[in-house]
C-alpha cells in the first residue's frame, strides 16, 4: 500500500508531471520563438527585445528568449531552435518556470525606470542615421543630462564602426548598469510631455 507521500511524489514527478512539463515547455518555447523572430527580423538585439517584452533578466523566459536569439543569429532552423529551447526549459526547476517573468504591471502602471532603457535604446536605433544633435532633439522634448549622456555614448559607438544592432545592444547594456535613481531621472527626461 502506497503512502500519501509516495502518491504525491509519483504525481509531482511522475508521467503526468513530465507530460505537463513537455506541453508547458513546448508552448512557452513556441511563443518566445515567435517573439524572438519578430524582433530579430526588425534587427533588434536580444537584450533589447527581452526588455521590450518586459522579461525580467535571469528568469526562465528571459533565458529562453536569449537562447532563441543566439540560434537565430546562427541561422538555425526553427525545429532545432525549438528543440534546444525545450531542452533548456526542461532543465529549469518547476518553481523557476512558475515564477513571474514579466516586470510589466497591469493597467500600465509599470515604473518608468524599468522600461526607459529599452525605450530609449529602441528610439535611438530607429533614428540611427541621425546626427548627434538630431538624436538629442528627437529623444525627449528637452533632453537633460542623463539623456545627453546616452546620446553621446550612442554617437561614440557609432563612430567606433560597430553595426547599429551591436551598438544599440551595448548602449542598452550601459543604460541597464545605471542605478535605479539614474534610470528614474532618465525616465523623467525621456517620458516628459
Amino acid at each position: 500500500m502506497r503512502t500519501l507521500r509516495a502518491l504525491i511524489f509519483s504525481f509531482t514527478f511522475g508521467p503526468a508531471f513530465a507530460l505537463a512539463l513537455n506541453q508547458d515547455c513546448a508552448l512557452k518555447s513556441d511563443g518566445l520563438l515567435h517573439s524572438a523572430k519578430i524582433y530579430h527580423e526588425m534587427d533588434r538585439p536580444g537584450n533589447l527585445a527581452a526588455s521590450k517584452l518586459g522579461l525580467i533578466e535571469g528568469r526562465a523566459d528571459h533565458k529562453l528568449l536569449l537562447l532563441a536569439f543566439q540560434l537565430l543569429e546562427k541561422k538555425a532552423p526553427d525545429s532545432k531552435i525549438t528543440k534546444e529551447m525545450i531542452l533548456l526549459c526542461k532543465s529549469f526547476k518547476k518553481s523557476d518556470l512558475q515564477m513571474e517573468s514579466s516586470f510589466f504591471i497591469e493597467g500600465g502602471n509599470t515604473p518608468p525606470h524599468l522600461t526607459v532603457c529599452g525605450d530609449i535604446a529602441d528610439s535611438i536605433f530607429q533614428q540611427w542615421e541621425s546626427s548627434e544633435q538630431e538624436l538629442a532633439e528627437s529623444i525627449g522634448n528637452s533632453p537633460g543630462p542623463e539623456t545627453k549622456t546616452l546620446v553621446k555614448a550612442a554617437v561614440d559607438l557609432k563612430k567606433g564602426g560597430h553595426s547599429p544592432r551591436r551598438s544599440v545592444e551595448k548602449l542598452f547594456e550601459l543604460c541597464q548598469k545605471r542605478s535605479d535613481i539614474q534610470k528614474k531621472k532618465l525616465g523623467k527626461e525621456f517620458y516628459a510631455e
